[in-house]
């Protein structure tokens, strides 16, 4: 009789062991999930950002008259002129933050860029948030429609993965967002600061 009171023992004990095993087994899957969705976005975050600060210092680079470089200005989108290419041919781009429809009821908010009537290249999708703030030298909010008092932008940007991971702080099987935010509190372009 004791022998198959052990015998029960071990199998719910082996049981028990193997259901922590499996559990064990998921949980890793799911941080292994979360850090590469996580990675992923960062990644993408700082690629948009390396090519938006580039951009940006570079406005009025090789204009004739650096005050004239900023065309359009409102928060959500930017159009100045720069040889971005340094090949002493004057560019416009343009930066803006645009809702894309993808299939129907699929609605994406993307930052794009498009340099001198080029076709828009995509920068970042899913983008929450874009948000440009132009400032004087003294950093208070400049007159847009003077565009030579601009010789500062702040810009904030957030962005959400399309994909969802395990929450894993609640430990359950809820699902949740993942976000990335990048803010630049000064950005200036040299071009304009000398010649504001």
């Amino acid at each position: 009789m004791s022998i198959m009171f052990d015998l029960i023992g071990s199998v719910i004990i082996g049981a028990y062991v193997l259901l922590m095993g499996i559990r064990l087994n998921s949980n890793i899957g799911d941080n292994v999930q979360s850090a590469m969705v996580t990675l992923n976005l960062q990644e993408g975050l700082v690629d948009a950002v390396r090519t938006m600060e580039s951009d940006f210092r570079k406005i009025g680079y090789g204009a004739l008259d650096p005050k004239t470089a900023l065309e359009i200005t409102p928060p959500d989108r930017i159009r100045f002129k720069a040889d971005i290419n340094r090949d002493g041919m004057i560019e416009r781009i343009d930066w803006a933050w645009e809702k894309r429809v993808g299939a129907p009821g699929d609605t994406t908010l993307e930052l794009t860029r498009q340099v001198s009537g080029e076709p828009s290249m995509l920068i970042l999708s899913d983008v929450t948030s874009f948000r440009l703030e132009y400032l004087t030298e003294t950093g208070a909010p400049a007159d847009t429609s003077a565009k030579g008092q601009i010789q500062v932008i702040q810009t904030a940007l957030k962005v959400r993965s399309p994909f969802k991971v395990a929450d894993l702080i609640k430990g359950s099987d809820e699902m949740k967002d993942v976000e990335g935010f990048w803010r630049q509190t000064r950005l200036a372009s040299r071009n304009l600061k000398r010649h504001g």
